[in-house]
């Protein structure tokens, strides 16, 4: 690895996903080399960064390196935003260049905080047909299609609401 990539600090190794969960929550690394499947266990790793994915610690980078070489497997991982995708055997100059491309997004400022914060912006401008938003007011709130919304204006503590009547609104007691 040193020949490779000399700058990088090895702070933890696993050889099942189970432990590498424990140990990416613990020691919050800046990127993982991962392989795809860990048969003694049933998973694979698109299985534990589903589980790091659902409670917010998937806060590094990926760099895949398996001969697991199906197309599932490629697109799967760049799912979830893996760097690069290393054939075994490996071949120390694709590693070479995995690495600087993580080198590259933490020059440019790879932030996992900042990533998380592009995702959830992603999701909120991501509006299904029947995504509703409650409004309260003072004496009742109201359910408001998103899609119904065409501006809102901010006024201190206050937002105001332009609607699109599409369809009517139901003022909801509380």
């Amino acid at each position: 690895m040193l020949e490779v990539a000399p700058h990088v600090n090895i702070i933890g190794k696993s050889t099942t996903l189970t432990e590498a969960v424990q140990l990416i929550r613990k020691l919050k690394p800046n990127v993982i080399l991962l392989d795809i499947q860990f048969e003694m266990e049933g998973k694979t790793a698109f299985d534990m960064l589903s589980e790091l994915e659902a409670t917010n610690d998937l806060n590094f980078q990926i760099i895949f390196i398996t001969a697991h070489q199906e197309a599932r497997y490629y697109a799967l991982a760049f799912q979830f935003k893996a760097l690069h995708f290393v054939e075994k055997p490996i071949d120390s100059e694709k590693l070479k260049e995995a690495f600087q491309r993580v080198n590259i997004n933490i020059e440019a400022g790879f932030d996992p905080i900042v990533a998380k914060f592009g995702e959830i912006h992603k999701k909120m401008h991501t509006v299904g047909p029947n995504d509703r938003i409650v409004v309260e007011g003072n004496l009742y709130s109201e359910l408001i299609c998103v899609d119904e919304i065409s501006t809102i204006e901010a006024s201190g503590r206050y937002s105001s609401y332009a609607l699109q009547m599409v369809g009517k609104l139901f003022p909801v007691k509380i």
